[in-house]
């Protein structure tokens, strides 16, 4: 049976009530519940209410001075529960950090000059986020990640590359000290792959041709450490030309050779004929050199330079022609061959300027 104190004084496990002063609580059991140690009055006790007259400090009392306020003090403090701040700031100084994981693994902390996020364990640091931006204090976007879209990199505001379901999209010029790829390159039309400190060479498309352009100093050089360079047509499926390395150049016409270089100079191939540039005697070649060969239009005739003067090339062989015609008048240098004699038809006319050279030991008779 509990013993209760109430107005009157100490109720005894007899039932009797001691109303006289107690000096001492040696010889006196009491029990009493949380709910007992109320005051009637309904106030919960105080300190000194909860400890025994004779000074000692119940267990109630050891188990609230064991609580300690002091978090600067205690060196473990531990939390029971979440901790609610209540609106205010948790405030770290210089590299004072937000330790997170068995190991440190994650640092949040200001090194003083610095701000840093610093993953020190294993595994991966993932930033997890529907829509992720990374800007500057003025919200202005860095990176931006868009769920389910493109990834964005800026420049001053603007998106200069931007992640596709293709590839990359990028926006204004790649500089690049080495590239390499592994897929097509893609250019639109007129948008050009530029070499050169002065864009001297460009290749590009410019919706109708297709261009390889030289525009600055220096040749336009096609080399090959192969055997030979082709011109090709039809998808590589025809020559136009082929230029063997240590060796001939080939030119064809819809596939078929016509023309080669040797050692020796062209072989000319197929059953047409070879064509000679045409005209008259006044239109021959002002500076012409030895082995030039020509069609005369006046004379009807091919001729040829042999360093000295344009002559009639002559045929040979069995021929039904009875006669030869010429001009009647020269207007040009004309040089009869050493050891040769020549006849013509006269009357002859030497434009003034002109002169016709007999060499001695030859003779040119005009009948």
């Amino acid at each position: 049976m509990a013993t209760t104190m109430n107005e009157s004084g100490l109720l005894l496990p007899d039932g009797t009530t001691q109303t006289t002063a107690i000096n001492s609580l040696t010889d006196l059991s009491v029990t009493a519940t949380a709910a007992e140690l109320n005051l009637l009055d309904g106030v919960t006790a105080s300190t000194a209410e909860i400890n025994k007259l004779d000074g000692v400090t119940s267990n109630i009392q050891t188990q609230i001075d064991n609580i300690s306020t002091d978090v600067v003090s205690d060196t473990t403090p531990q939390l029971g529960g979440n901790l609610d701040t209540n609106s205010n700031n948790i405030n770290f100084g210089d590299n004072d950090k937000a330790q997170f994981g068995a190991s440190s693994d994650l640092q949040i902390y200001h090194d003083g000059s610095h701000s840093i996020i610093k993953d020190a364990g294993t595994g991966d640091l993932k930033v997890q986020a529907t829509n992720l931006r990374l800007t500057d204090v003025d919200n202005t976007n860095y990176i931006r990640c868009i769920d389910g879209g493109a990834v964005e990199l800026y420049n001053n505001a603007g998106v200069k590359l931007a992640t596709t379901s293709t590839g990359v999209d990028v926006t204004g010029e790649i500089t690049t000290d080495g590239l390499t790829t592994s897929a097509d390159i893609n250019f639109g039309d007129n948008d050009k792959a530029v070499f050169g400190a002065g864009s001297d060479l460009q290749i590009y498309h410019s919706g109708t041709s297709s261009r390889i352009q030289d525009l600055g100093t220096g040749n336009l050089i096609i080399d090959t450490n192969g055997t030979e360079i082709q011109l090709t047509s039809g998808n590589i499926s025809e020559y136009m030309l082929r230029a063997v390395k240590d060796g001939a150049v080939q030119l064809y016409y819809d596939n078929s050779q016509k023309l080669i270089t040797t050692a020796d100079g062209v072989d000319i191939t197929g059953t047409g004929a070879l064509k000679l540039p045409v005209g008259t005697t006044a239109q021959q070649p002002s500076s012409p050199t030895a082995g030039d060969l020509r069609w005369n239009s006046d004379d009807t005739s091919a001729e040829i330079y042999d360093g000295s003067a344009w002559g009639a090339v002559g045929g040979g062989g069995a021929s039904t022609t009875v006669y030869a015609e010429h001009a009647n008048t020269l207007s040009e240098n004309l040089s009869i061959a050493s050891g040769n004699n020549a006849v013509s038809g006269g009357p002859i006319t030497i434009n003034s300027g002109y002169s016709v050279t007999v060499p001695s030991g030859s003779v040119w008779t005009i009948v």
